[in-house]
């Protein structure tokens, strides 16, 4: 591993130094790129490298993960495993019944986390099962980066691996119903990811799909068929169940449930999926005592991979072979631990003890508790770190040093490819400002 790094630094030192030396090479031709997409998410000129050699380890601990969180998902679903850790809502906890018994969890899932480059381990924070989106800016971006001249020269340097995202997903997508299918991908047009949803249409279409965009509500049941306007579905792939059971959605969201309970339409992702993401659901993966049922290459996988995670209550809790009280081993560890929403996406209501203020983290613990079950508390992770090139107000290029998280996909779990966010905040994420960027697999030419 530590060749792999040296090596992987030699690679970057020369993609930092052909930004630095020529700045409107790069960030001129991907700004434009950028306004062609109509693409408001922030990305860089540079994609995040990686060493070949990590991505067999990344694809053995995803795959690991993947398993672990299917049968944790259907253990909460036939009732192995208590339903309050993840305190889903009443509807949704209807619709992901729907089709538990049919599909698996993790069809087309996503794991954040950190790489860690000394233990060659994926630290996971936790998993997004529900919504599936993240491809189309990936394979938009490095399209765009493909003829940068940094690009150019590292193809000289070493042998390029790109995981080409829609490539996977059009598989996935020909795998669930057989072309001439006709699918639909559901959107609001007011969502943060909109532009995602449109890039993922207009990619699965360039290689041969039948699929359009459609508003959630706009769907049509007859008894029969499902239909978008004028044109009868086979297939409906679907963004956060939000958009679908929350109040502006449902009723007028009605006719997708119709088909799906009466077997006219297959569905990306399926329902039963939304249970990974509740972060509660951390709690019994990170146990000992949970992992004691799985086999024993995932043990060890997530013995290495998971943080610890306590749904936040006032109980004693099983932590390190010792019998703990929660609240106070949070109060007195704060700066270990991080508060997230156990319901919740886009790092909104996260709180990282070692930043915020004593006052801020006893105030967050007190709603949690007068919420039961709304928060989770999860051992932090060490922050990864990478450098990367901005450019200042002047145009000036200078090199800086951001939070990096890599986000992992699999398609009915297997491993098919992954994407990078940055951030200078300790939340990082797209909808805190941070930025998204496709991952490049390089190793030497020999």
């Amino acid at each position: 591993m530590r060749e792999e790094v040296t090596e992987r630094n030699a690679w970057q030192q020369a993609y930092l130094r052909t930004l630095c030396e020529e700045p409107d090479a790069h960030f001129v031709p991907m700004q434009e790129a950028m306004r062609r997409l109509g693409v408001k998410i922030p990305t860089l000129p540079q994609p995040l490298l990686l060493p070949f050699g990590i991505r067999s380890a990344l694809q053995a601990q995803v795959e690991a993960l993947a398993e672990a969180f299917d049968r944790a998902v259907q253990d909460i679903l036939r009732g192995r495993l208590a339903a309050w850790m993840i305190s889903m809502r009443p509807e949704a906890w209807e619709v992901a019944r729907l089709d538990a018994e049919r599909e698996q969890a993790m069809f087309c899932a996503r794991f954040d986390g950190f790489w860690d480059d000394k233990a060659g381990v994926f630290r996971v924070m936790e998993c997004n099962a529900g919504d599936p989106s993240g491809a189309g800016f990936t394979d938009a971006f490095l399209a765009a980066m493909r003829l940068l001249p940094a690009m150019q020269k590292l193809r000289c340097m070493g042998d390029i691996h790109e995981d080409i995202l829609l490539d996977a997903y059009a598989g996935l997508v020909n795998a669930t119903l057989a072309p001439p299918a006709a699918w639909v991908q559901l959107s609001d047009a007011a969502s943060l990811v909109h532009d995602e949803h449109r890039l993922i249409v207009e990619g699965l279409k360039a290689r041969g799909l039948s699929i359009t965009l459609a508003d959630p509500r706009s769907l049509r049941w007859d008894g029969k068929r499902l239909w978008s306007e004028e044109r009868p579905i086979d297939g409906v792939i679907r963004d956060t169940i939000d958009e679908l059971l929350l109040e502006g959605y449902w009723p007028a969201t009605r006719p997708l449930f119709d088909a799906y309970r009466a077997g006219a339409v297959k569905l990306i992702n399926p329902f039963c999926t939304i249970v990974a993401d509740y972060k509660g659901l951390l709690e019994p993966l990170s146990s000992p005592h949970y992992q004691e049922s799985l086999p024993q290459e995932v043990r060890a996988v997530l013995r290495e991979c998971m943080p610890w995670t306590f749904v936040v209550r006032e109980e004693k809790v099983l932590y390190e072979d010792r019998e703990v009280d929660l609240l106070s081993l949070l109060r007195e560890q704060r700066s270990e631990w991080v508060l997230k929403p156990n319901e919740g996406y886009g790092g909104f209501g996260v709180i990282l003890g070692r930043v915020c203020s004593a006052d801020i983290w006893e105030q967050t613990l007190q709603e949690a508790v007068m919420r039961p079950f709304s928060y989770v508390a999860q051992r932090a992770w060490p922050a990864s770190r990478g450098r990367f090139v901005m450019q200042d107000a002047q145009g000036r290029a200078q090199v800086v040093e951001k939070n990096v998280t890599l986000s992992a996909w699999v398609h009915k779990s297997r491993f098919v490819g992954c994407f990078a966010r940055i951030s200078d905040s300790s939340v990082i994420n797209v909808h805190q400002g941070g930025a998204l960027l496709p991952v490049v697999f390089v190793s030497s030419s020999t």
